[in-house]
């Protein structure tokens, strides 16, 4: 090696060296019990460290559990909308589909959960106007309609339960399990015991908000027709009529119903009598 700055003294004696180390304290002030507990404490301190890790995932278990409950949340909640007798309201769901719910009907559904399943529950009257999209389900006591795209009017009351479309299709099912598709201009009825009956109606009317207006009937014993209208008007009409009476045709719900009621009374020879502005008597 040549190295001009590297020096060593070859003089420097063993004896030297010797007394060098001798007479050098090195400085060190902690005792060994000091370094003893030094030693513990870190060891501790690794052992907690080791110990918090568990919580890391205490901590993930719980955000788990909390988006599993905000999920149920969002599917359970429940809107309901129902109107009551004299009353009828037009109610948008949240994918701009128009509900014309008629007095004393309701709906009921999930709307933070709308666009994951448009199921709906419905027991009344109402017309319906849907939205193009995914399949939309209504579900009723004695029967389900689902549509895609479409507009129809559903009946849904104590025994009676009528599906009339007027655009698209709708698939028509009862509790048993029967089974049809709707196409414009038809309508299903459900008998008592599932069976599905399929007839032509009469849709001159097909302006959608003419229809919201409208109270319409086929084939319907006229004591119903005249429930329907103690129903739409919040009136009471006293009669004593044969359940052989059967009413069709269609007549505005904006009409004073004084003029509803004789207009449904003279085909069958009965006259109306007002006992006051709630009241009404057929004879």
């Amino acid at each position: 090696m040549n190295d001009k700055n590297l020096h060593i003294d070859n003089n420097i004696k063993e004896n030297q060296i010797d007394d060098f180390f001798e007479n050098t304290e090195v400085v060190y002030n902690k005792s060994a019990d000091d370094v003893w507990n030094q030693l513990e404490l870190q060891i501790e301190t690794t052992t907690t460290k080791r110990i918090n890790l568990p919580l890391i995932w205490s901590s993930a278990a719980a955000l788990i559990i909390l988006l599993f409950g905000l999920v149920l949340f969002l599917k359970l909640y429940t809107k309901t909308v129902q109107t009551v007798a004299g009353e009828q309201i037009v109610h948008n769901l949240p994918d701009e589909s128009e509900i014309n719910l008629y007095a004393g009907s309701s709906i009921s559904y999930h709307p933070y959960w709308w666009f994951v399943s448009r199921e709906l529950n419905f027991e009344g009257e109402a017309f319906f106007s849907i939205t193009k999209g995914s399949n939309f389900t209504i579900v009723s006591q004695k029967g389900t309609v689902e549509i895609l795209g479409t507009s129809f009017n559903i009946l849904s009351r104590n025994n009676n339960y009528n599906v009339a479309c007027y655009t698209g299709k709708v698939r028509v099912t009862s509790n048993n399990n029967s089974q049809v598709i709707l196409t414009p201009d038809y309508q299903a009825k459900i008998a008592d015991n599932g069976t599905i009956s399929v007839s032509k109606f009469d849709s001159k009317i097909s302006n959608k908000k003419m229809l919201k207006n409208m109270l319409s009937f086929t084939s319907v014993p006229l004591i119903e027709v005249l429930e329907e209208v103690e129903r739409q008007f919040d009136v009471k009409i006293y009669s004593n009529i044969s359940s052989e009476f059967i009413y069709t045709g269609h007549f505005s719900s904006n009409r004073n119903v004084m003029e509803v009621i004789d207009l449904l009374c003279k085909p069958f020879g009965l006259k109306v009598e007002k006992i006051s502005t709630k009241e009404y008597r057929l004879k």
